[in-house]
């Protein structure tokens, strides 16, 4: 399960392991019960969120394999 503000990262990476299968991932945003796509920037936490996961995704884009240095928790 993932929220909707980090929806299109988590079906990037699956896609991006997936690529050249017979896989086919569809993915979905769960409520967050703090913000939504339609007032994420009222709260801290929103605004923390989507600006970072803005970050994230460009490592991802740029980076061919996952990097050692990223440590998930």
């Amino acid at each position: 399960m993932t929220d909707h503000y980090h929806t299109r990262r988590a079906l990037y990476a699956f896609e991006k392991i997936f690529r050249g299968s017979q896989i086919r991932v569809e993915a979905m945003g769960a409520h967050n019960d703090i913000f939504t796509p339609d007032n994420w920037w009222r709260t801290d936490r929103g605004i923390e969120a989507y600006v970072l996961e803005l970050i994230k995704c460009m490592v991802y884009v740029c980076l061919k394999k996952n990097a050692p240095f990223i440590q998930n928790y």
